[in-house]
């Protein structure tokens, strides 16, 4: 099954939103709580890099 191209191209444009932002700590937890994305803002504010955290429990 082929994603579909409109909700890719979505996805694209929300990490590059989320991994561009740099003044404020952007995150996004899944309904279990596990961190799915992260910011170089919330690795200033919590001091854990995306590659320590992203799949762990918050």
């Amino acid at each position: 099954m082929r994603p579909d191209p409109a909700l890719q191209k979505g996805e694209d444009l929300f990490r590059l939103l989320v991994e561009s932002v740099s003044d404020n700590g952007l995150f996004m937890l899944d309904p279990d709580g596990y961190v799915r994305s992260w910011n170089l803002g919330a690795e200033r504010l919590e001091g854990y890099r995306a590659d320590e955290i992203v799949g762990k429990h918050f």
